[in-house]
């Protein structure tokens, strides 16, 4: 198998992914956020590009939401945001662009296996140049912020306790997790491991761009039994300062891609199943920059951008956080056989967060 190309769909029908869902007026948050969870629950169709979006009507206050879900094969989410960008513009306007037109172009085979045969020469190339970089080089993480909590509160919190924002959110989410699994009556102060799967954009170490999947699932311990906020965000600046300079983990895993790209899908397919089936993690956390200042869809200023991670088997939550226009949005997935009720997990982020800005405020006081 030479690998794969994108082409065009013959048979693409703008019409087949575009949709149109109301809430019964007024329609509130709440309700919106369990419509999106039941359009995530639904499997993508096979037969076409993995993707679809909602225009949802009806909510309070005359707003508009669009729920967009693609497949993770098709986009990842720091190319999601580029289609988000792609969308939106960064000042109000009251013209419409002309609508593009677009056709499908014919791609023969013989062009087909030419394309694949010259990507497999350039990645042998990476190949051997990534594995040389493996053994040199230790460079830090892909740059990614990460709530729906003021951003510049957070960095009033890292102006005290130092480290990054990227920090903070990871310390934020071990102190919800610490909560809610309290509340659930588990011993958390005895938890020996709690671990988070983490993808990091591998874009600025592979050359990649554009759509499609360029992460590093990497493995991070969740310092979830600490029940001291200060030690809390101690321990996950050391776990990040491991993952940036005393492991090859990064780098490991986009030499995995790399190969991946050359032996096909199977050996990365693989890999994943066997971790899957180790349940070698706990809990999904993403974290990405968006806009940091207001978009606009025409006229409509976007309030508030919440994504959304896939949920793998056997997991019950996955957690994303997106920075924008000087918030941090926070976006919860969960298994409603498990936790059938995200309130109160989303209430538990907001104090964890409030706990570690009362440890930083006789400072900043």
């Amino acid at each position: 198998m030479l690998g794969a190309v994108w082409v065009d769909d013959p048979g693409f029908r703008l019409e087949a992914h575009l949709h149109r869902a109301a809430l019964l007026r007024p329609g509130r948050d709440a309700e919106l956020f369990e419509l999106a969870g039941a359009i995530f629950s639904r499997p993508l169709p096979l037969g076409g590009p993995l993707w679809e979006l909602w225009l949802v009507e009806g909510m309070a206050a005359g707003r508009l939401a669009i729920v967009l879900k693609a497949h993770h094969a098709l986009v990842d989410g720091v190319g999601g945001l580029g289609v988000l960008t792609a969308i939106v513009r960064f000042a109000a306007e009251d013209a419409h662009p002309k609508e593009p037109v677009w056709l499908a172009q014919p791609h023969p085979l013989p062009w087909v296996v030419r394309t694949l045969a010259q990507a497999r020469v350039r990645r042998l190339g990476e190949l051997r140049a990534g594995l040389r970089e493996t053994v040199r080089d230790r460079s830090g993480l892909a740059r990614a912020r990460d709530v729906a909590v003021c951003l510049a509160r957070v960095n009033a919190v890292r102006s005290v306790f130092g480290g990054a924002v990227n920090d903070v959110a990871p310390t934020i989410t071990a102190g919800c997790l610490h909560r809610s699994v309290s509340r659930m009556g588990d011993d958390v102060d005895h938890l020996r491991s709690f671990r988070a799967l983490v993808p990091v954009d591998l874009r600025p170490r592979t050359g990649e761009a554009g759509i499609g999947n360029h992460i590093a699932l990497l493995l991070a311990e969740l310092p979830v039994g600490e029940p001291d906020a200060r030690a809390r965000l101690a321990r996950v600046r050391e776990t990040i300062d491991e993952l940036k300079h005393g492991s090859h983990e990064i780098e490991g895993t986009a030499f995995l891609e790399r190969v991946g790209d050359l032996a096909g899908p199977n050996l990365v397919s693989l890999t994943f199943t066997l971790a899957m089936r180790l349940r070698a993690f706990n809990v999904v956390v993403t974290n990405m920059a968006g806009p940091p200042v207001p978009a606009y869809l025409a006229r409509s200023p976007v309030e508030a951008v919440y994504p959304l991670v896939p949920l793998f088997s056997h997991q019950a939550l996955g957690l994303a956080w997106l920075g924008y226009d000087g918030w941090l949005h926070l976006g919860l997935h969960a298994d409603a056989a498990v936790l059938p009720s995200l309130h109160a997990v989303s209430a538990d982020f907001t104090a964890a967060f409030e706990e570690l800005a009362a440890a930083a405020s006789p400072v900043l006081h």
